[in-house]
């Protein structure tokens, strides 16, 4: 019976050691998922991580304020410690940790990460997350206040207005020595400051010095424009504009923008006055428009055979002689017609009809040898003006 019961026991202790080794086995498999779970994100690479700004934006170049760079990593840090860098912008208040009561004072939150800040030029660096501090992992956070507590320890932006201005945050997490920025810095809008002065400009904001115009050039735009302290442009402003001289007129004469209608040659100056900003152009020479037509006179009656006065002009579309250029020395011709219209020739016969312009202006006499009634007129042929 012995025999026939041993091999029975045998079969069955070798079933439990299956069993017990199915076990292991499953056990060394459950551990191992575990373990995957359980496991740390990867470290962060240089480069990695968030920021955002909070302070005023836009901000007037004649103001001080804080601003607060806040940083969070989207990858764990070392153990041993990794660096942020906030790089303050070119022209700002350098940073400094010395004195909390001087401009650009730096302070920080979350000090239970922070092991050191040190602030060298314009960038502030922060050792973060090396012991005795705690790891600087995913879910935290850290914000460094630039002009922290205000007053005189306030920061100040440049002085030149500008539309974004980065605040360039670069991150070393696993300390390579190598830290890089990160992919998108914060950034404040910088803008002009109050109204400390005002100027004459041209449309492209230049300031308006002497000109030359001619009387047809009658787009010239100007605007009063305000400057601030550290000459940024500002608004424009509402004035009273005058025209010096007697050459013309700017029309409107009140309000942001004129335009100077110029009539007459000389010499000018456009005015523009608020009431409390005031400036003026350089001095403006105004001469004559283009050749645009002719101009005489002649007496109402004259003898037949007798010699009367003419006078002929040339004049630009403003009536203004045409004193040099083409049009000054033109040659003419008296002619007469039997209507006022100029429908029909006539013939007074006149013993000379030429006439030659000097500097714009002729000044001669004619004798008609016929008597009757005649309309006289003067042409340039060459110009086809009458």
């Amino acid at each position: 019976m012995q025999e026939t019961t041993q091999p029975r026991e045998s079969r069955a202790n070798t079933k439990r050691r299956r069993t017990r080794a199915s076990a292991f086995r499953g056990a060394v498999v459950a551990m191992a998922l575990l373990g995957f779970t359980l496991a740390r994100p990867a470290l962060a690479g240089p480069g990695t991580g968030t920021a955002i700004i909070l302070g005023p934006s836009p901000v007037a170049v004649t103001d001080s304020s804080i601003w607060t760079i806040q940083y969070a990593p989207t990858e764990d840090f070392s153990v041993t410690g990794g660096s942020v860098d906030v790089v303050i912008p070119s022209g700002w208040t350098p940073p400094q940790t010395s004195s909390p009561i001087s401009p650009g004072y730096v302070s920080w939150t979350d000090d239970n990460y922070v092991n050191s800040v040190v602030t060298v030029g314009d960038t502030i660096r922060l050792l973060l997350g090396a012991p005795p501090k705690d790891p600087f992992q995913t879910g935290g956070s850290v914000s460094v206040i630039y002009g922290a507590g205000g007053g005189h320890a306030s920061a100040h932006p440049q002085t030149t207005a500008q539309d974004t201005v980065y605040f360039r945050v670069r991150s070393d997490p696993t300390l390579t020595g190598l830290p890089a920025a990160i992919q998108l810095s914060p950034w404040v809008s910088v803008v002009p400051g109050r109204v400390a002065s005002a100027k004459v400009v041209d449309g492209a904001n230049t300031v308006v010095g002497p000109l030359t115009r001619t009387t047809d050039q009658d787009s010239t735009q100007l605007f009063l424009r305000g400057y601030d302290k550290y000459g940024n442009l500002t608004r424009l402003i509402r004035a009273n504009w005058t025209l010096t001289g007697g050459v013309g007129a700017p029309v409107p004469s009140n309000g942001t923008r004129t335009v100077l209608r110029l009539d007459t040659p000389g010499t000018a100056y456009a005015i523009a006055d608020s009431g409390v900003w005031s400036d003026s152009t350089g001095a403006i020479s105004v001469v004559h428009g283009a050749y645009a037509g002719l101009a005489m006179t002649a007496p109402g009656s004259a003898a037949a055979g007798t010699a009367f006065p003419v006078t002929a002009g040339s004049r630009d579309a403003d009536g203004n002689t045409i004193t040099d250029g083409p049009g000054s020395a033109a040659s003419l011709t008296y002619i007469a017609f039997a209507d006022s219209v100029g429908s029909t020739p006539a013939d007074p016969n006149l013993v000379s009809a030429g006439a030659t312009l000097s500097g714009g202006v002729y000044s001669g006499s004619l004798i008609a040898r016929k008597a009757g009634a005649f309309y006289f007129s003067v042409i340039d042929s060459t110009a086809g003006y009458v």
